[in-house]
């Protein structure tokens, strides 16, 4: 039987496409936020994270949930050590699967796109009018000054964006800090909202300074607006997003803004979006669960 072990939102929405498509006689137990401190023993379990790898016992199957960035040796990143127990990863893509494959050549290794967006493939955006634009900020810190959030750099000018752009804006944030954010929205007059599906489902165009999403927006065929900080290296290179498949038009000065978003509406960045997209999401026809479930039963 395999157990799926998620403790936080972000990750449970990339497992739970794959437990659902489980077969009956081997899908076990679904160990949502009740997750504890306390090891979690199965026979396999099935995670996406470092975190819950640490709280799991025995053979373990891992879904990458990002999108093959890597800020060096640490095992929240692909390729990063001392997920050794790992026997399958499970990677949107080859840049995931590459690292991962020289770090643990022992285990085995599949390229099966994301499964949380199976949903989207073939989706077509119907147009705003006026356009939504979706603002958001990761909220990461993992030693390197790539991980930083930019928000500190564009505080003050959202404020003015907000109330002088011809658009219509919503706020997003990562789950993990989400109370700061829809805080932080409410202040400047953006409605807060924290489900990313949400943000699919309504927004033309896509503000962020570095996360996942940024690419699965762009593989739903909307632009992406990358927002940079000043303290972001670019004699440094970890890969996706720094600095390889940016998915669209850069930010370095929050006064290009909202010129950015309007340039991005009108299409600019679109062959730097299909470039980025092909790279880290190359497959987008709704098989990636269906490919999910197929490598685990290969190895077991």
């Amino acid at each position: 039987m395999i157990d799926v072990a998620g403790r936080e939102s972000q990750f449970r929405e990339h497992l739970w496409p794959v437990y659902r498509a489980l077969p009956d006689e081997i899908r076990g137990r679904w160990h949502g936020g009740q997750l504890d401190r306390s090891p979690l023993r199965a026979e396999v379990t099935l995670v996406a994270s470092w975190g819950d790898y640490k709280r799991v016992q025995g053979r373990v199957l891992f879904l990458e949930h990002g999108v093959g960035t890597n800020y060096g040796d640490h095992p929240s990143f692909p390729g990063g050590s001392g997920k050794d127990r790992v026997e399958l990863f499970l990677n949107a893509n080859h840049l995931s699967s590459a690292h991962n494959e020289r770090t643990y050549p022992k285990a085995k290794h599949a390229v099966i796109g994301a499964p949380k967006m199976d949903e989207w493939a073939g989706y077509r955006h119907v147009p705003n009018d006026p356009p939504v634009v979706a603002l958001a900020f990761a909220e990461r810190n993992n030693g390197v000054p790539e991980g930083k959030s930019a928000h500190p750099h564009y505080t003050k000018a959202l404020r003015e964006l907000v109330r002088n752009a011809p658009v219509r804006f919503i706020g997003h944030g990562h789950p993990r800090s989400w109370a700061k954010w829809s805080r932080f929205w409410k202040m400047i007059r953006v409605e807060p909202v924290q489900d990313f599906r949400e943000v699919l489902q309504r927004a033309d165009v896509y503000c962020v300074d570095a996360s996942s999403t940024a690419y699965e927006f762009a593989s739903t065929g909307r632009p992406v607006v990358s927002l940079n900080a000043p303290w972001y290296r670019r004699d440094v290179h970890h890969g996706v997003r720094f600095w390889q498949y940016v998915p669209g038009i850069q930010v370095d000065d929050p006064a290009h803004l909202p010129g950015a978003i309007m340039r991005a509406l009108a299409g600019e960045g679109e062959d730097l979006r299909r470039e980025a997209v092909d790279a880290v999401h190359p497959i987008r026809d709704g098989t990636a669960t269906k490919r999910a479930v197929k490598a685990i039963l290969e190895v077991l």
